[in-house]
């Protein structure tokens, strides 16, 4: 019994990593769920980390980790329905944290998959020998991986992984990787519009996720987006927006950090943007300036 529940595992592996798996990285609000609706009209599926921790998403994110957690209700057999009977005497005593069903997740140390979530998700000081944790990439895209093995993912055509970091490269080793850029008029009305839809996302957007992959440069010449060019007046106008600093579900972006921290330092000057670290080997960008959901699916 044993050697055929290993069997199937690695049957459902090996289908899986034979279908065609995109990892569409990108700040939150770039689009890429527009974006990607040329192919999921012919058949293929996106799995977002927000599918796994939004609850305004549809069907709410504890109905789909539910059937992750526990093998009662799942796809995956060897999930932990006895791991779940026993989170109320794991936690007696503290009123504060109300156990319901479809409650629990892979980040509780007693979670039969939990050491799974930590080979791929925990980043060590090499220095420590394994032993000083100095990052903590999000848990959630354990069930990612989870849905694509067993669950909206195991019939669809390909697999489109929406998130803002490349974690699920290590559980999918052989998914592409595709940078999504949008110009920054164009997150600014995305973001805008997440808000009127009471979906709301932080100053973060832009102060840490842009800076993160974005940096000006004065060179033409190594940017990605020649046709898009900013001065410091320009984007001071566009991120100012009160609109905009309403939007966020956070303290306003105080834009003028914003424009120093990438890297534009002269008034009147024309600045475009490079990416801040190189893309790897068989990783692409796509600037979707001017761009249709079609001319990604062409694209990929």
């Amino acid at each position: 019994m044993k050697y055929l529940k290993l069997y199937e595992q690695f049957r459902l592996i090996l289908e899986a990593t034979g279908k065609r798996c995109v990892l569409i990285d990108g700040t939150s609000s770039a689009g890429k769920t527009y974006m990607s609706e040329g192919l999921t009209k012919k058949g293929w599926v996106i799995i977002g980390s927000d599918n796994f921790s939004d609850e305004n998403t549809t069907p709410p994110a504890k109905e789909l980790r539910i059937p992750f957690d526990h093998a009662g209700d799942g796809y995956d057999k060897e999930a932990g329905e006895e791991f779940h009977r026993s989170i109320p005497e794991l936690r007696k005593g503290d009123p504060k944290e109300v156990i319901v069903r479809g409650g629990t997740t892979v980040e509780w140390p007693g979670h039969p998959k939990n050491k799974e979530v930590k080979s791929n998700c925990l980043s060590f000081d090499p220095k420590s020998e394994g032993k000083k944790i100095i990052s903590w990439s999000d848990p959630r895209v354990w069930y990612m991986y989870q849905d694509y093995l067993y669950g909206r993912g195991k019939e669809a055509k390909g697999v489109i992984f929406d998130d803002i970091q490349d974690t699920i490269l290590k559980y999918v080793p052989n998914c592409e990787y595709i940078l999504l850029y949008a110009p920054l008029e164009i997150l600014k009305d995305n973001v805008i519009s997440r808000s009127e839809k009471n979906n709301k996302r932080g100053h973060w957007v832009f102060s840490e996720q842009f800076l993160q992959r974005f940096v000006a440069t004065d060179n033409i010449k190594e940017s990605f987006d020649p046709e898009g060019y900013y001065t410091k007046e320009t984007l001071k106008e566009i991120l100012s927006d009160p609109i905009l600093q309403k939007s966020f579900n956070d303290e306003p972006l105080d834009v003028d950090k914003f424009i120093s921290d990438l890297g534009m330092k002269k008034d009147g000057k024309q600045y475009w943007l490079k990416l801040r670290t190189p893309l790897k080997d068989g990783q692409r960008l796509f600037n979707s300036r001017g761009k249709t959901p079609e001319d990604l699916e062409k694209f990929i």
